[in-house]
């Protein structure tokens, strides 16, 4: 007969074994990472706060770039470990969204893909064989549904769900396409609650609910030469108004953040966590490392006023 569930331990590793038994009678600690762009890097402080103060990460899943980060420590890479290698893989890899002739995207896949498939990072891994339970969600442009990756190449299961819909081409499935799970569930919490041996959900939202607002001077029909020729010439110094790029984006997390608050509403986290992100870039990995700290020290501060440090687990 088949297995249905499996746990990974290693001879001599006591966590192993005390995560082993708190799946196996349903009091897991599931975390559940959100989708959000370079903000995401958050992820990372949070990560290591939770490690720090011994709130254990017994199951892993998450959306956009909470499936990379999630998929990096589901192999059992500690905090700081998953720190450097996103680092060393996105933050100084150049430009991750390489433009090309837009027509079945913006920009082509490529980077993204060799650093994902990379040996150092997931290779030819199979979700299967990461130490931790993991998932990613992507949506399927085909069907309308929300995919779940619980099984089969790692790699693929988070380039699928980092597929931003018109910036990254869709990644196929047999005759679907596949694009970013944020799409249609960018914090599932809901997953991570139907998962086995879970017993305890902490979720780290790194949306923005305000955003985009309207700069002084904002023209309903500017043209384009002219802001251009602006910035241009002004510099930083010109009206910052937004592209056209993150008007996309922007549109495309706002039936996100509604499916959000609907599944927040019906099937709340234990614990959630909203790191300071608001004022970090929709693109700059790099301009934006400052958050891993900064989301390290918010979640250590809410750790403690609740006493998860202190939990029996």
């Amino acid at each position: 007969m088949p297995a249905v569930r499996h746990i990974h331990v290693q001879r001599g590793r006591s966590g192993d074994m005390e995560r082993a038994a708190r799946l196996l009678v349903d009091r897991g600690c599931g975390l559940v990472l959100g989708g959000g762009g370079p903000r995401g890097l958050a992820h990372l402080g949070v990560i290591q706060a939770l490690e720090e103060a011994g709130v254990p990460i017994d199951a892993i899943g998450g959306t956009s770039i909470g499936a990379l980060i999630g998929a990096m420590r589901a192999l059992h890479l500690d905090a700081r470990t998953c720190q450097e290698r996103v680092v060393a893989g996105l933050a100084t890899s150049g430009a991750l969204f390489r433009p090309t002739v837009p027509v079945l995207s913006l920009s082509s896949a490529r980077t993204i893909r060799r650093i994902l498939e990379d040996p150092s990072l997931f290779g030819n891994q199979v979700i299967e064989a990461c130490w931790l339970p993991y998932f990613s969600v992507s949506a399927n442009l085909t069907r309308a549904e929300v995919v779940i990756h619980d099984h089969g190449p790692l790699a693929a299961a988070v380039r699928a769900s980092l597929s931003l819909p018109g910036i990254l081409p869709p990644v196929r499935s047999g005759d679907d396409l596949l694009v970013d799970g944020g799409v249609m569930n960018n914090l599932p919490v809901d997953v991570m609650r139907a998962f086995p041996g879970v017993g305890t959900v902490v979720a780290v939202d790194v949306g923005v609910g305000v955003e985009l607002g309207a700069p002084p001077g904002y023209q309903e029909t500017p043209s384009g030469w002219t802001l251009l020729l602006e910035r241009l010439v002004r510099g930083r110094t010109a009206v910052r108004t937004p592209t056209a790029l993150e008007i996309l984006l922007r549109a495309k997390d706002l039936a996100a953040l509604r499916n959000q608050r609907d599944v927040l509403a019906a099937c709340a986290p234990d614990l959630l966590v909203r790191p300071p992100v608001a004022a970090s870039s929709m693109f700059d990995f790099t301009g934006s490392l400052h958050l891993i700290a900064e989301a390290y020290r918010h979640t250590l501060d809410q750790l403690e006023a609740g006493g998860w440090g202190d939990r029996d687990w």
